[in-house]
């Protein structure tokens, strides 16, 4: 141990409370000695434990380092004291170092300060420092601990210094570079600086994963196409120092959380901006790396905000991994795809945009528009392939909201329903719908709203008969045209017959979806009827 073994007391062959006296005269010793060529060993060389090298340069440097009480007291506190009463440090070799250390007595300070120097001078691994910890850590407990440190510096001056902070901080920085940090944190476990050594070791740690998450950070904003290699740039230059920073400081501990979790939040920004950037413009599937990067992050996270956010986008890219297929399919009808897409989203627009309906005719021109493009997909993908019958289910579906969005909207301001001509529009576009493909639910959606449209119009001008029209089978039956023209040219010219008409289309549409399938009830409404029509005619 350095500390030890280049000692500026060691270098001048004194004891550690030797006097400002004895420092000066044993410096001019040596220097006279050094300047003759002359060699010089003491008693308390210990050349068996290190090599010294004492020559102009070291002993001038060593009275140098002993000039300042601070300087003094640091290194005083790892060399050796030599007195009457310790004849051990007399005998004191390589090879009985053990047994010494073992006898060594604990009555004083000086002999508990004596047996941690000699175990640390002695070997440099774990077991050894830790045990030398230990026993200084019995000698700053001593009664007499202050009687050393007085003796050491001035008793003015004793007062200024904190004597174990200055130990345990040259200590550390000796040892820093052969351990591991949690060894670190082991060796001084237990030690009144405990915390302070923790924080000590700490403070790198976490400095260096916020410098690497900074630029990092730095990297993605200025270009997210390499969002990917940033990242796994961050794990692998931190994955030491978050290693030792897990095993040092508990998940619960203030500092551990806020660092996990601004690490965890870089990497899924990187996981974010990676995909983002790259999931249109390039062959490569990027949505397994950014999984992969995203789930990596979650093992960092602490914060359930965090969690919550790394979920959110895990569920998301999970998805769009499994719609591979989809988009595989998609990228083969991508012209036409785009095409239909865009004009669904114009005619979605014009249905929610205005409070004005569009007209059946534009039900007519959306139809003509993606005809051709969905025949184009179907060529392509087949007849019953699954994108191509969504899309165009989609397209019959908003032919018919736009049919059914204005039949309900003129029979809002009308006193009874559409025109003849009107109603031949919106049956003839319905009619070229059904040639469309499409699967069952918009089917069924398309034939119930055909069926109420033809056989059970609303009470507008022009509208169709519901109980003539369930009785004679047909909107277009003879027997229910003279009827409508009975309506339209009579019943409508007078206040009664008006309120007639309300009435009647008010309460008929319930009693022929009561009767409809009733064939008695139809019989004898189709003879009341034929009666009345023989009538008219």
């Amino acid at each position: 141990m350095q500390l030890i073994s280049e000692n500026p007391y060691r270098i001048l062959g004194l004891s550690n409370t030797a006097t400002d006296r004895e420092i000066a005269k044993r410096v001019s010793d040596l220097s006279v000695y050094v300047e003759m060529g002359k060699e010089i060993n003491y008693n308390y060389d210990f050349i068996e434990f290190a090599p010294l090298e004492r020559n102009i340069e070291t002993i001038k440097e060593a009275e140098r380092k002993l000039e300042q009480p601070k300087d003094r007291l640091r290194h005083s506190l790892f060399w050796i004291s030599f007195d009457s009463n310790n004849n051990y440090i007399e005998n004191l070799n390589i090879n009985n170092r053990l047994e010494i250390i073992n006898n060594i007595p604990n009555n004083n300070a000086f002999d508990l300060h004596n047996k941690a120097i000699i175990t640390l001078f002695s070997k440099n691994d774990f077991k050894t420092i830790k045990t030398g910890i230990n026993y200084f850590n019995d000698f700053l407990a001593h009664t007499s601990f202050n009687d050393f440190i007085d003796k050491i510096v001035s008793e003015r001056s004793s007062k200024t210094y904190n004597a174990d902070e200055i130990f345990f901080d040259e200590l550390l920085k000796e040892i820093i570079k052969k351990f591991e940090p949690k060894e670190i944190f082991d060796l001084f476990r237990d030690t009144p600086k405990e915390e302070h050594i923790r924080s000590t070791i700490i403070k790198p740690i976490i400095y260096k994963i916020e410098s690497e998450i900074k630029i990092v950070q730095m990297k993605t904003q200025k270009d997210y196409k390499n969002a990917l290699k940033f990242a796994k740039q961050l794990i692998n230059n931190t994955a030491d120092s978050f290693s030792s920073f897990k095993l040092i400081l508990s998940e619960t501990d203030i500092q551990f959380t806020s660092i996990s979790n601004k690490f965890a939040e870089q990497i899924l920004n990187c996981s974010i901006a990676y995909f983002n950037e790259n999931f249109e413009t390039t062959d490569e599937d990027v949505g397994d790396k950014a999984l992969e990067l995203a789930e990596t992050a979650k093992k960092y996270a602490v914060s359930s905000i965090i969690i919550d956010r790394i979920d959110s986008n895990i569920t998301t890219l999970k998805e769009w991994i499994k719609n591979k297929p989809r988009r595989d399919k998609i990228n083969k009808i991508r012209k036409q795809y785009d095409f239909i897409t865009k004009k669904i989203d114009n005619a979605v627009n014009r249905l929610s945009a205005t409070l004005t309906p569009p007209s059946p005719l534009e039900a007519d021109i959306f139809l003509d528009s993606c005809e051709d493009k969905l025949l184009e997909i179907r060529d392509k993908l087949g007849y019953d392939d699954e994108l191509y019958i969504e899309h165009s289910s989609i397209v019959a579906s908003i032919a018919i909201s736009i049919i059914i969005k204005w039949y309900n909207h003129q029979a809002s301001i009308k006193v009874y329903g559409t025109s003849a001509d009107d109603n031949s529009t919106i049956l003839r576009i319905l009619k070229r719908i059904k040639h469309i493909d499409m699967d069952e639910k918009t089917k069924s959606h398309l034939d119930n709203n055909f069926s109420i449209i033809k056989r059970n119009k609303q009470a507008q001008g022009g509208g169709g008969c519901y109980i003539a029209t369930m009785v004679f089978g047909d909107y277009d039956a003879a027997e229910v045209i003279v009827l409508r023209e009975f309506r339209d040219n009579v019943l409508t010219k007078s206040s009664i017959g008006r309120k007639f008409i309300t009435l009647y289309y008010k309460y008929s549409p319930k009693l022929v979806e009561k009767y409809k399938d009733n064939r008695k009830v139809n019989d004898v409404i189709r003879k009341i009827l034929n009666r009345f029509i023989g009538v008219l005619k």
